[in-house]
């Protein structure tokens, strides 16, 4: 039996909103009312440029619950002494067949997606995934295990997910998810920065659109 501890664990923020069919009234209105979409091929995404849907009246206490959720986040189990806020907020909707590729989040410290409309049936999770050949600033050597754990796995689907989560996560991980098997699954993607960076001497203050 091998004997082990674990270092560096990655924790993924999940958080539940209490009144996810109403959000999904509104969200639908405001999609089908607003000219800001960007569509490519099987995937429309609103407002990404500019987040502004979040400033609807309607949205007031699903906005709380982001910033909370965050604020949680990021104080209580990270310990990070500092306030976060919403820096850019987009719909995204997906149909069958669409896929999303590896990518991370520049710009961002932490990011987190909302799932709004989303039936583990024929919508595909969230995965994670290790990077480690593009990061490696030596040769990259590789061996494939015999059975894949939560240790050395290279990839981790969040297979457990329902409609009304939030999860949050540090912007520089890479994220996607595979072809999806039905349409319309639709999501809210964030970012969050910290208003305050503190680092001694080199410590700056932060704001966003919302500010100017």
């Amino acid at each position: 039996m091998s004997n082990h501890f674990e270092i560096f664990p990655t924790a993924i923020g999940n958080y539940s909103y209490s009144d996810n069919d109403n959000l999904k009234t509104i969200i639908q209105n405001i999609m089908d009312t607003t000219t800001e979409v960007r569509e490519i091929r099987d995937a429309k995404h609103y407002f990404e440029y500019t987040g502004s849907f979040l400033k609807n009246p309607e949205l007031k206490d699903f906005k709380k619950f982001l910033v909370d959720s965050i604020n949680d986040y990021a104080n209580n189990l990270l310990k990070l002494n500092t306030e976060f806020f919403i820096s850019l907020a987009w719909i995204n909707q997906t149909h069958k067949t669409c896929v999303m590729s590896k990518h991370n989040h520049g710009n961002a410290y932490f990011c987190g997606t909302y799932y709004l409309n989303y039936n583990e049936e024929i919508h595909q999770p969230v995965f994670f995934s290790k990077e480690l050949e593009m990061t490696s600033v030596t040769p990259y050597m590789n061996i494939y295990p015999t059975e894949y754990n939560h240790i050395n796995a290279p990839v981790f689907r969040v297979t457990d997910l329902k409609e009304g989560t939030l999860l949050i996560w540090p912007g520089n991980m890479v994220h996607g998810h595979e072809p999806n098997m039905g349409d319309n699954r639709i999501s809210i993607s964030m970012n969050f920065l910290p208003k305050k960076l503190y680092n001694g001497i080199y410590s700056f203050k932060i704001s966003g659109f919302e500010d100017e």
